[in-house]
């Protein structure tokens, strides 16, 4: 059961890898309705879990028990404003979802009325 758990995990860098790569193809797109929402969005999902793979980084390097309360202060605030752009980006997603599906059927609609207007 373990072996099965570990083979639908993906690491973490492989899906930073996979956020730079979706920025860099979103980035090549031409100028649509919605691209900056969505530019936006992955920007910020990228920062999040890039400061997230550091932040655990450094929470790992040092011993939790030796921690007082100002470090534990410290780390809650960097979890909650790392969360709160998490929800942030989400929501910029949402937003560039549906812009694009506007883009789109205006896109839609002038390609099958431009092919209407070749037929007659």
């Amino acid at each position: 059961m373990k072996g099965i758990e570990n083979f639908y995990q993906i690491s973490p860098w492989l899906m930073l890898g996979l956020e730079c790569a979706a920025l860099f193809l979103v980035f090549s797109w031409p100028m649509v309705k919605g691209k900056t929402w969505l530019v936006s969005s992955l920007f910020l999902f990228l920062l999040v879990d890039l400061c997230t793979q550091l932040l655990e980084l450094s929470s790992n390097s040092s011993d939790p028990v030796l921690m007082g309360p100002d470090e534990y202060q410290q780390l809650w605030n960097d979890w909650f404003q790392l969360s709160s752009l998490a929800l942030v980006g989400k929501v910029l997603f949402v937003i560039a979802l549906f812009q694009l599906g506007v883009g789109l059927k205006r896109f839609q609609s002038l390609v099958s009325s431009d092919y209407e207007a070749r037929e007659i």
